[in-house]
């Protein structure tokens, strides 16, 4: 029992997840980059997005991205090239790349026909 308790503060501990959601992220923006966008087809992707709806997603993204960052103490003296990256990262991936703006689509339209 003793064993389990220490593998779980260890497995939910902020050092752990930060890294592991930094890791997402470099993984989503390197599928998207590399092989997301070649199996978009061009009849697939919507002609018209509404610009609120990336800009509220980017701006949703980018302020959970920061406060992820500015809550863990793990790298104190690079939350600033942290930051950037990450916001770099998002800014790529909700205005620049088609097959996560096409995501990002699908989630608001089925939020919307729930809500």
């Amino acid at each position: 029992m003793n064993n389990l308790t220490l593998f779980l503060k260890i497995l939910l501990s902020d050092e752990f997840v930060f890294i592991a959601l930094q890791l997402v992220l470099l993984c989503i923006v390197l599928y998207a980059s590399l092989i997301g966008r070649k199996r978009i087809k061009k009849h697939n992707a919507s002609r018209v997005f509404r610009v609120k709806y990336v800009f509220l997603s980017y701006s949703l993204l980018s302020a959970s991205v920061v406060q992820a960052v500015s809550s863990v103490d793990l790298f104190a003296d690079s939350k600033l090239i942290l930051i950037i990256a990450n916001l770099a990262a998002t800014f790529y991936l909700c205005f620049f790349n088609s097959w996560f703006r096409l995501i990002l689509e699908r989630v608001v339209l089925r939020s919307e026909q729930i809500a």
